[in-house]
């Protein structure tokens, strides 16, 4: 009896290294796939604009191995944008994502990019210990589009849910919710 005990858990055992490999070599696992081509196979979904990633059109893929190298792809769509048909396409890199739209000759229309904190410039991050001086990161996304550059800074603050918006220079080019930014003091009315 022990002999049959121990060689079905020996077969469970064997099933259960198989489907990990597999796991790992497939890229199920949602991180870089074993092999050198960052596809993920993912098929698309009947009825709407989903585009299977194998699908994708070369320049596509080249443009998004160009600007995001170590990423990793989990979804693309067709969409227009701008009166241009452009696929818009899902990423990670790690644990941060990337979301682009590229025109069918691999042009990079928009790339947006969740960042560390370390990943800011000097300017940006100086600007937002001013702006928002007890703010805890939630996200921060870098957006380029069409080579305009903008930092968005989602946070929590003492007075609630915030986002700022900082060019590189590190100027405030938009703030939303929670605290009111901080004003110079207003000279005291004459008596």
């Amino acid at each position: 009896m022990n002999k049959i005990r121990t060689a079905i858990l020996l077969v469970i055992l064997l099933v259960l290294v198989t489907a990990g490999v597999a796991w790992y070599v497939f890229g199920l696992h949602g991180g870089k796939p074993a092999s050198d081509t960052m596809v993920v196979n993912q098929p698309a979904r009947p009825g709407d604009d989903h585009v299977a990633l194998a699908n994708l059109p070369k320049p596509v893929i080249d443009a998004v191995k160009l600007a995001v190298p170590e990423g990793v792809l989990r979804d693309a769509q067709k969409e227009m944008e701008d009166d241009q048909e452009v696929f818009d396409v899902e990423g990670n890199v790690g644990k941060l994502g990337f979301d682009m739209k590229v025109t069918p000759a691999g042009e990079v229309f928009e790339l947006n990019q969740q960042i560390a904190l370390e990943s800011l410039p000097a300017p940006v991050t100086e600007a937002l210990k001013n702006a928002a001086p007890d703010a805890n990161i939630r996200a921060i996304e870098k957006q380029n589009t069409k080579g305009r550059i903008i930092y968005e800074i989602k946070a929590n603050d003492p007075q609630g849910k915030l986002t700022l918006e900082f060019a590189e220079d590190g100027k405030l080019l938009k703030r939303k919710g929670a605290a009111k930014p901080i004003q110079a003091p207003q000279p005291a009315p004459p008596a």
